[in-house]
This record gives structure tokens, sequence and C-alpha cells, in this order.
């Protein structure tokens, strides 16, 4: 038995010694071969060394933070530890209900617009994203679907909010920044978990790290046959013939292909319209062409009518020349465009200046009506030339300048006066004006000598100014003058994004109340006061908008 495992293990052993007398020789064979010719294989190996160094370079190479600093050069001199700053408030929605904005302080806003001008905007879009891109609208949105047989309009549950951080922070670290970098760039655009609705980087943020759902929606609707754009939380789908089937299909996909990426439908709003209705997207009918609802041009032509005969009318100026703005962009050959030409022409209706501000003596406690067109020549000539096309829409809140940050976190808002256009000394900013003092008062240290003497000489003062108006809620105040301690307080904002506090008089209650909030236009008001700790300023409100003079 002993000798049997002997012989075993022996034959096994002189196995062992074959097989690795072969593969010496084979590798002595190989080494000559390699001399004479060349190795193949270690060129390959070292071209695959390349490459990998290659790929660790790159990696290496990734964005850093340097790079966002040298976008913003005031970012730096913030400290490692600043957090952006939001205000949280709550304006009505149309269905009932309030929408919460979180609204970023000027200098999160500042380095908000900063990164959309300077990055942002570089990035590429899906084509059937339209909403807050450049050269987009909702004519180009409501364009694919018109004449179509079925529209199928859907909405996405808390859009912005539900866009959530960890998604951004992904995104940006895939577009060739390191992490650090990638944390920064989500530090800065995003709040409480997802993107802050109110932030002016929001919506190009939303469009850049969707255009992947947006490619799956686009193949989704391909492959029923079915047009597809989206207009930032609004979904359209259209389809050039009606099968239950393929609607179903639809609604069960799309639904699947937002869960992936968190979000989720809105069943409240969804809308599945055939031809024979009236067809609706973005607020246009597309039954056979883009155009404005007929209700709303039989409204338009009625205000003409009575902006000719001289007669009063229920809107602002400023709201209907934003109409105007939006029926040229989707009509530039409607009659109601040739005859606001006319009203112009006429001076009937003069073209009406994105922002006025004039100071005024401080009026009579009984004063009820305030001459609008009592003011200077001078001020006159400003107006006129910083005046609105009557014809050219307004231009949104991405299209303007370029915000650059300094090294003091507060931004200009003072408007550049091209000096070519003065006239006289009158004509230039002085400290009289309300948006001089303002920034004045921003700039003040608080509690300082300086902010007591701006807030002094402001209390009292008079002005018109464009105001946007928000929300509104009940007065509770016994240091306002008599006839407004029981009206409504209506909060809103300047054009330069102060925020004002408007106290309305006690006869305007139900007005204001009926009022479709937010709105835009021309108020005169009397300043209560600066308040320095929520940096907003407080009015009486005693002309313009909600008064008959």
């Amino acid at each position: 038995m002993v000798d049997v495992l002997v012989n075993g293990f022996g034959i096994i052993f002189l196995i062992f010694i074959f097989v690795g007398i072969c593969r010496v020789a084979e590798l002595v064979k190989d080494s000559a071969s390699h001399k004479k010719t060349g190795s193949r294989t270690s060129r390959g190996r070292g071209y695959r060394g390349r490459r990998f160094l290659k790929k660790s370079t790159e990696k290496s190479e990734r964005s850093k933070p340097a790079r966002i600093h040298k976008l913003l050069p005031g970012l730096s001199k913030l400290g490692e530890d600043w957090q952006p700053v939001y205000t949280v408030t709550h304006i009505p929605k149309r269905s009932g209900g309030t929408r919460e904005l979180h609204v970023p302080d000027q200098t999160t806003k500042a380095i908000q617009s900063a990164l959309y001008h300077k990055l942002f905007v570089n990035y590429k879009n899906h084509p059937a994203a339209c909403g807050f891109i450049r050269g987009k609208s909702i004519v180009d949105n409501a364009m694919p679907h018109v004449g179509k047989e079925v529209i199928v309009k859907l909405d996405i549950c808390d859009f912005f909010p539900s866009t959530s951080q960890n998604r951004v922070r992904k995104y940006f670290a895939s577009t060739g920044w390191d992490d650090s970098a990638a944390g920064l760039l989500t530090r800065l655009v995003t709040y409480q978990g997802g993107l802050p609705q109110g932030a002016p980087t929001s919506p190009v943020v939303s469009n850049i790290i969707n255009k992947t759902m947006d490619r799956k929606l686009a193949y989704v609707a391909e492959t029923l046959k079915a047009d597809y754009t989206r207009y930032a939380d609004d979904i359209t789908f259209s389809l050039t013939s009606y099968d239950r089937r393929d609607i179903h299909r639809l609604l069960q996909w799309t639904g699947a292909v937002l869960r992936t990426y968190g979000y989720k439908l809105n069943n409240k709003k969804k809308r599945i319209i055939r031809k024979h209705r009236r067809q609706q997207v973005t607020g246009l009918v597309v039954n056979d062409k883009v155009s404005v609802s007929r209700q709303t041009r039989r409204w338009l032509r009625a205000i003409q009518d009575r902006l000719a005969k001289g007669d009063a009318i229920t809107i602002s100026k400023s709201q209907y020349q934003g109409w105007i703005s939006l029926v040229h962009m989707v009509s530039p050959g409607s009659p109601i465009i040739a005859k606001h030409r006319m009203l112009v022409e006429s001076g009937v209706l003069n073209p009406e200046p994105k922002a006025v501000e004039t100071s005024k003596k401080k009026l009579p406690e009984n004063t009820e009506k305030i001459n609008s067109e009592r003011t200077t020549s001078a001020t006159m000539q400003r107006t006129r030339s910083e005046a609105v096309d009557p014809i050219e829409p307004h231009l949104s809140t991405s299209d303007v300048v370029e915000t650059e940050l300094s090294g003091n976190a507060a931004v200009d808002t003072t408007p550049n006066i091209d000096n070519s256009k003065v006239d006289s000394e009158e004509e230039l900013f002085h400290t009289d004006r309300l948006v001089d003092y303002l920034q004045a008062l921003k700039m003040a240290k608080s509690y300082s000598a300086e902010a007591k003497k701006l807030e002094s000489e402001i209390q009292g003062t008079t002005h018109t100014a464009i105001v946007k108006l928000e929300s509104s809620k009940r007065t509770f105040s016994f240091r306002l003058p008599e006839g407004f301690q029981k009206g409504r307080t209506v909060s809103g904002a300047l054009p330069d994004g102060t925020e004002i506090e408007l106290y309305f008089r006690d006869t305007l209650a139900e007005d204001i109340e009926a009022a479709d909030l937010p709105l835009e236009g021309e108020v005169v008001i009397e300043v209560v006061q600066w308040n320095g700790t929520f940096k907003r300023l407080e009015v009486i409100v005693t002309g313009g908008l909600f008064h008959n003079d």
C-alpha cells in the first residue's frame, strides 16, 4: 500500500516538472521572437497603460471650486461657512390656497444670477423643454400641438422642491466638477433638500438636470406617434387620433418615467381635450393655429374702445401693456395691435416707463387725490428716455444684464444714466429720489447715526413708483392715519427688489380682496417708515392702483 502511494506521488511530481519545462521553453521562444519583431503585446500593454494614465489625468483635472470662485470673485470674501439666505413667503393661487416661495436675499440672488449668466446658460437643454430658455416662449411650447385630435395636459406636483438636492449634486459631478465643486454648486442653488421656488437659478437647473427625463418622455411620445413639450412643470402631449388604449399607455408610461426621477403627477390637473372643444396649451388656443382666446381678444378690444373715448379702464396701464405684448408675440398682425398703434400715435395712450420714481413734498393730510401728471419737465424727459416700446414684449428676469459680484455683498441697483441724453444737471439722480434713499439705507450700518438720519429724512415723503403686489391681509395698526387702520395690507416689491408693505384705505378693502394677485401697477405712496430689521419699506397708498383718481 505504501509503495503504491509513493509511486503515485512520484508520477504526479514528474508531471509538474514536465509542465514547468514546457512553460519555460515557451517563454524563451516568445522572448526571442519579441527581440526580432517587437512585441505587439508589450505595445498593447503600453497603449493600455497610456489610456489608463490619460483617464487618471482627466479625472485629476476635473473642475475644482477655484473655477467657481473665479466666476464669482466676491464669493470667497463671504467665507467658507457662508450659506444662502432665503425669506419664506406665501402668495395666493388662482385655484385656491397659497404657494410657498423661497425668496433669496440680495447677496444670494446676486450670486445665483451670476451663476445663471456665466455658467448655466452654457448647458444644453432638450428640444422639448420650452420654459425659461432664451429664444423660446409659450408660443414654442404650444406650436407642436396645433390642429391635433386630442391633447393630454399633465402637471408635476411640487416640481422645484421635488427636484432633489441629491440629483442636482450627482448631475454636477457627472458634468466635469469634482466632489467639492459639485457640493459647492449644489449648496448655492438648493434649499431644504430641493430647488427653491423663487430663486433665479431653479428654472434653468431643473431644465438641464431633467434632460434625460425629457429624452425618455420624448421616446414615449414617439412610440405612441405623439408630440411632446414641457414648460417647467406643465407636460403636454398631442395625438393625431383618439385611442383610449394609447392614452392609457401614455399616462402609465409617463407616470413611471416621472417616478424614476422623484416626481409624481397631479391627478387633479390632468386634462384630456378633444378637438371639438377649445384646446389650450400654456394659455394659448391651438385648435387651428396658435392664438389668444376669443374672450381675451374681445375684452382687449373693449378696453381699447374705452381708451379711445377717454373713459376709465378696469386695469392699470402696465397690465394693459402686458396683454398687448402677449398679443404681439402670438399674432403680430392682429387688429388689436393695429388699434394699439393708432392709440399711441394719436396721443391717447403714451408708452409707459419701466419704473418711475419721483419725489414730492409731503402732502396735506386731507389730500384725497394725486395728479400723476404733476411732474417736472426733467422727469418727463427721463420718462421718455426710459419708455418701453409699446409693441416690444417685456423682458423676463432671465434677460437682464449679467450681475457682477464685487467685494461688497450689497448689489448696486442705482439705474445707469446715459450722460449723452442728460440735458441738465436736474436730470441726474439725487439723494431725494426714492431709489437712492433705499440704496443708502441698505448700505448704512443698522442703528447708526447715518441710518437714523436717512430714516428721518425719508419718513413722510411721497413718491410715485411701480410695484408688484403679491399677497394681502387685514390691517391691524392704530399708528396709521385715520382711514387706513381697518383696510388691507399688501406685501410686494419695488423694481429693484426692495420689499414693500403697502397700507390701503379702509374703503378699498373689498376691491383688494377681489383682486387677482399678483399684479403690477403704479401707486402713489407716502412713507410711514423704513423697517431696518426686515429691510422693508412701509407706506400708505394715496393714489394709483385701486383708486379712481
